[in-house]
């Protein structure tokens, strides 16, 4: 499947910064086994946000294993 600019609803504030990642991406018709691994791995979470209007009501479905990662790191900081 070829690789499309994020979706414009819901006023994220920043669909500039990927239009302009996206941009050679989406003319060059590449699809997500064609794009740079780590360009299409941050555009699937960015994708899923406008999804499910992240930036209208602050939903994050990571939000939980965010946090757990947050909390297991704690010990390694410490240790540092």
């Amino acid at each position: 499947t070829k690789l499309t600019h994020v979706p414009e609803a819901g006023g994220a504030p920043d669909l500039a910064e990927w239009r302009a990642i996206m941009a050679p991406h989406v003319d060059a018709g590449d699809t997500w086994l064609s794009a740079p691994w780590a360009v299409t791995e941050f555009y699937v979470y960015r994708r899923i946000a406008a999804l499910l209007r992240y930036f209208q009501n602050g939903f994050d479905p990571f939000s939980k294993a965010k946090r757990a990662g947050l909390e297991s790191a704690v010990g390694s900081l410490d240790a540092l």
